[in-house]
């Protein structure tokens, strides 16, 4: 906030988009339900619900980043307005996102302003790859765990001074499709989490899950990005949002993830949680399972690590997994423990 803020509440009682001559054109139409279009920006009539009775805001100190970058006077409900001079300033404002890759050290350097908005390169963790009874591949698993640090250090908390959850989906579950490689063209639609196609994306106590179907497309970088999921070769995604670090005690606590767009990706995120080394199993599809094994097997040990009590649900789901990694190993005539042997190429 400027010192030349009046802190009046004027600027948070609407919210702002791009317009377009169109929308201007059916003023009247869009003026009987409480929005204008002028000077290229839609005015929605919607007071913050954090602003108190005297028109401050009450989370000034956490408040987003669109608050954070309003130019005062560039409105004309401002008192400071100055016949739309910086009217330029409001439409950069609600410009088209443009998500950018970080490296593990800038985002780390960038998170130190509170909110970063970039893309993540994560592992999936607990993956899961199979082939439904209609031929279509689903994945699943976890893109974010609560409580356990991902690779760029961020801890995923509720942070119950502001709200009762991390991950803001609103805007994504609108349209939930998974691009290839965050390119944004029809013919790089890759799947969907829609629940009308069995898929899923939710916040729970575990973290951040998802269920993704592959579409049935020939088109080839999609039908081979299928092929290397269902085998397990590929198991990593990335995830387009602004993530908030809101807890100034705790700067390492992601508390507030909006999320904007998922993909699938070939970077590796983690080489030591997306790559196997050589099982010897006879046949491809043992190979998938082996790797899925793999990768579940190691976000358990990582879980147990970092000091996580598993319930019985989940310890059941980790014998269960050893068990049939074992089993698929001595098919391939691996030593007579390999799980150690699986274990110590994890590490």
């Amino acid at each position: 906030m400027t010192k030349q803020c009046t802190q009046c509440g004027a600027c948070c009682k609407f919210v702002a988009f791009p317009s377009s001559k169109d929308f201007e054109a059916a003023g009247d139409w869009l003026a009987v339900r409480g929005i204008k279009a002028e000077d290229g920006v839609l005015k929605v009539e919607m007071p913050c619900p954090k602003l108190t009775a005297d028109g401050k805001c009450s989370i000034n100190e956490h408040k987003p980043k669109a608050c954070s970058d309003f130019v005062p006077g560039s409105i004309p409900e401002c008192p400071l307005y100055a016949g739309g001079k910086n009217m330029n300033q409001v439409k950069q404002i609600v410009r088209k996102r443009d998500f950018k890759v970080l490296s593990v050290d800038e985002f780390k350097t960038a998170k130190k302003s509170g909110v970063v908005e970039a893309t993540k390169l994560l592992p999936i963790q607990f993956f899961k790859a199979t082939t439904r009874e209609d031929g279509s591949v689903m994945i699943s698993g976890y893109a974010n765990t609560k409580g356990h640090p991902d690779r760029y250090g961020d801890i995923p908390t509720v942070f119950p001074a502001l709200r009762n959850y991390v991950y803001e989906l609103t805007d994504y579950l609108k349209n939930p499709i998974w691009l290839l490689d965050h390119t944004n063209s029809v013919s790089s639609i890759v799947g969907s989490s829609d629940p009308d196609l069995g898929g899923f994306i939710r916040e729970d106590e575990r973290g951040l899950g998802f269920a993704m179907v592959f579409t049935k497309s020939n088109f080839g970088p999609i039908a081979h990005a299928r092929t290397v999921y269902l085998e397990g070769i590929g198991r990593a995604i990335s995830i387009s949002g602004r993530w908030h670090f809101e807890d100034k005690d705790n700067p390492d606590h992601l508390t507030f993830a909006e999320i904007y767009e998922n993909s699938l990706v070939a970077v590796g995120a983690d080489p030591d949680a997306l790559t196997s080394k050589g099982l010897s199993l006879p046949g491809e599809t043992e190979k998938g399972t082996a790797r899925n094994l793999q990768g579940c097997i190691a976000a358990y040990e990582e879980s147990i690590k970092a000091g996580r009590v598993l319930g019985p649900e989940d310890e059941n789901a980790l014998r269960e997994s050893r068990e049939k990694l074992n089993e698929l190993l001595t098919k391939g005539e691996q030593p007579k423990d390999p799980y150690e042997l699986v274990c110590s190429q994890i590490k």
